[in-house]
């Protein structure tokens, strides 16, 4: 199995399973991780029954550490962002890939899983915000979908270096975990191209930024990412790109989703 990690809190509980109904309609037999501190036993026996029909299977991690909920975020992100330091506390898989619980998948995810990290931390897309807005060039990933290399994650000890670095002053505190982990992967990520993290939140941020010049030729990327507080699951972001998407999978049923999702 292929194992993927989400981290949210429970008020983000819809777009959890929306996540996971978009990855489920397109792929199959996945090991899924929650990381999260107040999801109730029964919404994940809710889940994996609905999950089982797509070989999977959605496992309940536990975060206790409760320094994280002094950590600074932006006012649309709660202090479940910190969660995925833990993943190579929790989670055996040698590569995870993580996704925030604010994407879409629209294909399959079969060559995600197939590439070469090496001795790279993450496989990750530059942030579309830092490069075009605050000019910090292409250099800069955002950590909102990442193919992470987990067995190097363990053996240098992410999560206790993150956590000792997070709230020093080392990055700018707005800058959260995502600032952290790009100081410590700095020059060892591997860049993918935009489709694997096709940044949308980019359009509310400013109206005179350059939209990214990568042509999509009409077809869908692979991964929709409804970053910054653009959401759409809000009124008032209805001009939102791919909004669509959202409500598409959202509105699935999970017998739909087991019917027509391919083997992997």
């Amino acid at each position: 199995m292929y194992a993927i990690a989400l981290a949210a809190d429970r008020r983000f509980s819809e777009q959890v399973v929306t996540t996971l109904k978009s990855v489920c309609y397109h792929n199959r037999n996945l090991r899924f991780y929650l990381l999260n501190r107040d999801f109730p036993g029964e919404w994940f026996a809710c889940l994996n029954a609905a999950l089982q029909r797509s070989d999977c299977e959605l496992i309940d991690v536990k975060i206790r550490n409760d320094d994280i909920r002094k950590f600074a975020t932006y006012p649309h992100i709660s202090d479940a962002t910190y969660f995925r330091y833990f993943i190579p506390e929790w989670i055996t898989e040698e590569t995870v890939l993580y996704l925030d619980c604010d994407v879409v998948v629209n294909s399959s995810l079969q060559t995600v899983f197939e590439m070469d990290l090496g001795s790279r931390f993450v496989v990750a897309a530059t942030d579309h915000i830092a490069e075009t807005v605050h000019g910090m060039g292409r250099d800069y990933f955002n950590a909102g979908v990442m193919l992470i290399n987990n067995c190097l994650w363990k053996q240098e000890n992410i999560c206790r270096r993150a956590l000792e670095l997070t709230g020093t002053g080392v990055t700018p505190a707005a800058e959260g975990d995502q600032g952290v982990l790009n100081y410590l992967f700095a020059g060892r990520w591997l860049r993918a191209g935009r489709s694997f993290n096709y940044q949308v939140g980019i359009d509310f941020v400013t109206r005179y930024a350059p939209l990214p010049k990568e042509d999509l030729q009409g077809n869908v990327p692979l991964i929709v990412h409804y970053n910054t507080e653009a959401k759409p699951w809000l009124a008032g972001y209805e001009m939102v790109r791919f909004r669509e998407l959202y409500w598409h999978y959202w509105g699935l049923d999970w017998a739909e989703i087991a019917a027509r999702c391919p083997e992997m």
